[in-house]
């Protein structure tokens, strides 16, 4: 068992095909998960979803064996066994399904925007332009700018919002779900 628990974590990655990044002097990333750190070459935690432990369960939680195929392959990995079982592949990351954009539902009125920014100096007649153009307005359920971002054919594929409430330090920003900035240069 602890020749199992004690497995060097970034050469069995290695070995398993991932690319190993050394961060600092005791930690260890991989490039296909920015979010896993391995702590002093045997431990391993997961940031993205809060997993952990040794090479017994990073083969358990990445390469789909029960507790004892684990040890038994990291046994063989280590040259306590024969290497005749061929080591185990990951299993192919799952693709999130991206959520499907829509803009925030406006409200009646855009009091909140204009008084927010006119309050930033902007002129009424720029910001009327904007709501006319339908590339701003006010979301009815918190009252936030909306900030509308349309593709080549004028289809909305963006939008990001910004609080008009900001008295007691920095104000709400964020964007809607679902919004796709790809087509858009990087300064967005």
């Amino acid at each position: 068992m602890e020749t199992a628990k004690g497995t060097d974590l970034p050469d069995l990655l290695e070995h398993l095909g991932y690319t190993v990044r050394r961060l600092g002097s005791r930690y260890h990333t991989t490039r296909e998960m920015d979010s896993l750190r391995i702590k002093d070459r045997r431990t391993w935690k997961r940031y993205s979803n809060g997993t952990g432990g040794d090479a017994i369960t990073f083969l358990q939680e990445f390469c789909g064996k029960d507790f004892r195929e684990a040890v038994n392959y990291l046994l063989e990995f280590n040259g306590k066994r024969s290497r005749d079982s061929p080591a185990p592949r990951p299993k192919p990351a799952q693709q999130e399904e991206k959520p499907v954009f829509a803009l925030p539902i406006a409200n009646g009125d855009q009091r909140r925007v204009f008084a927010y920014l006119q309050k930033r100096g902007i002129a009424a007649q720029v910001i009327r332009g904007f709501i006319d153009s339908g590339l701003l307005y006010e979301d009815s359920l918190h009252h936030n700018c909306v900030f509308v971002g349309r593709d080549s054919g004028g289809k909305p594929v963006f939008a990001s919002k910004r609080g008009t409430y900001d008295l007691n330090g920095p104000g709400f920003k964020g964007d809607a779900v679902g919004s796709d900035k790809s087509e858009f240069p990087s300064r967005l």
